[in-house]
């Protein structure tokens, strides 16, 4: 079976290569950009060290220490010169530029001086790279050869488990929230939070404390009231919700017997 290769090896994989543009579609911008400041700043993975900058219109260029590199740099042609004119090794990370390469916001300019940044970073002496960070996927016909699109999976269990013990190690002194989850209540309702982003799950677990005053397995009602609002939100499907239990299928005896038998197949326990 062929190893999956995970987020951060494969863009600082990219980036040794000497790839000089790529392309992230997520809608969760910070847990990306934290993902990428760690290989930028790991040696095993990226041997040579970069330095990350976060390009937003709103702000311009600004370095990890949150300092503005320079205030002309909110024009997005300016930020491409800053990347091709920085002196040393790094990435430049430019949020929401597909609003550049679509409908009437399309501006020539920018998906040309993006080409041209790309011929420059390819034969430079210093090792740089452009990624664009966007929710959307968009791409002009003029960038397919030249912007490589890597996936950024949604978090899976493990990390939706870290945060969850964050949270509940963060509000044990809080003497109006009860936590009534032994191990298993923990991962049983880490793992009804996954098909959502880090940030979904988060405020998942916030409303259930706020709401009810605990986190507890009863608080998987709230996580899956989450779900139902996020489908909502799309337009597309509609989440109905069922009481039915095995008790109101007629017959399939057998069937009822083997689900019963492995019902806590899926516990770390049996894992």
């Amino acid at each position: 079976m062929e190893e999956t290769i995970s987020f951060e090896k494969q863009i600082a994989n990219l980036f040794r290569a000497r790839f000089p543009m790529v392309y992230i579609s997520t809608w969760e911008e910070e847990r990306a950009i934290n993902a990428i400041r760690r290989l930028a700043k790991d040696d095993t993975l990226i041997k040579t060290r970069r330095d990350v900058f976060v390009w937003r219109v709103t702000t311009g260029i600004v370095s990890e220490s949150k300092e503005q590199m320079a205030k002309d740099t909110v024009d997005p042609l300016k930020a491409l010169e800053f990347i091709q004119k920085y002196n040393k090794p790094a990435v430049l990370i430019l949020l929401d530029a597909h609003v550049y390469f679509e409908g009437r916001m399309a501006d020539n300019r920018i998906i040309r001086k993006i080409r041209d940044t790309v011929e420059m970073l390819k034969g430079g002496l210093v090792p740089k790279n452009v990624v664009i960070l966007s929710s959307r996927l968009v791409l002009p016909n003029e960038l397919q050869k030249d912007v490589t699109i890597v996936d950024f999976d949604l978090p899976d269990y493990r990390d939706i488990k870290k945060s969850l013990v964050e949270i509940i190690n963060a509000n044990r002194g809080n003497s109006k929230i009860q936590f009534n989850l032994d191990e298993t209540g923990i991962e049983n309702l880490a793992k009804s939070a996954q098909g959502l982003t880090l940030q979904e799950a988060e405020n998942a677990f916030a409303r259930a404390m706020v709401e009810r005053g605990c986190l507890d397995k009863d608080s998987i009602d709230i996580i899956v009231e989450e779900k139902r609002q996020i489908i909502k939100k799309t337009g597309v499907l509609e989440y109905i919700k069922s009481d039915l239990n095995l008790d109101d299928v007629g017959g399939l005896e057998n069937l009822k017997k083997w689900l019963k038998k492995r019902n806590k197949s899926w516990q770390s326990e049996a894992a």
